[in-house]
């Protein structure tokens, strides 16, 4: 379940039919959906009821009592506070603080950054003969690059994720992307 808190709205994009988790996780339940669902619910209220976070957008997904925060902040006490306010929430068991400090004098540039390698990583894919008949979403922040999605095997996984790699400005990749392609039985 992802959600994306901001000044005056919460968006709430929940992906029934194909999961949201990273790499090789496992479709959830419809109940464990509904579990993440709520947790996501309870981290997102505690983060706007925080006055630190007023106006900032963090996006909180939850996955198996799983929280990871992404998006861009202004300060490391910023960052570390998200993270103590969703560990504080009952029933999340592990957070992954993938939150990147941006001061707010560099903000425009290294959004205009992130554009442009987002854009360069698409132009890379649509070249490439096995991964311009995929879909992967790609999101970057502060250079840092995640992919997620699904895709039919282990190679193009990898193949992603090198090519992403390459794009000028990128400081890291996180393959989250599963491969569909069932292990051989013994």
């Amino acid at each position: 379940m992802s959600f994306l808190i901001g000044a005056t709205t919460i968006t709430m994009i929940m992906l029934f039919a194909f999961g949201d988790g990273p790499s090789g996780a496992q479709t959830p339940s419809p109940p464990d959906r509904v579990v993440d669902a709520k947790l996501t619910v309870k981290i997102t209220t505690a983060l706007l009821a925080d006055q630190r976070f007023s106006g900032k957008q963090i996006s909180v997904v939850t996955i198996g009592a799983a929280t990871t925060l992404r998006r861009k902040v202004d300060a490391e006490e910023t960052r570390g506070a998200a993270a103590d306010i969703a560990r504080r929430v009952e029933g999340v068991g592990e957070v992954r603080n993938e939150l990147q400090v941006v001061p707010p004098t560099e903000r425009a540039q290294v959004d205009a950054n992130d554009r442009a390698i987002s854009r360069a990583i698409e132009q890379q894919f649509k070249r490439d003969p096995q991964l311009q008949v995929v879909v992967i979403d790609t999101r970057v922040d502060a250079g840092i690059v995640a992919l997620s999605g699904q895709v039919p095997n282990p190679e193009i996984v990898a193949r992603a994720a090198d090519l992403a790699s390459t794009v000028p400005g990128v400081r890291s990749v996180k393959n989250e992307l599963s491969s569909t392609a069932r292990a051989k039985p013994e």
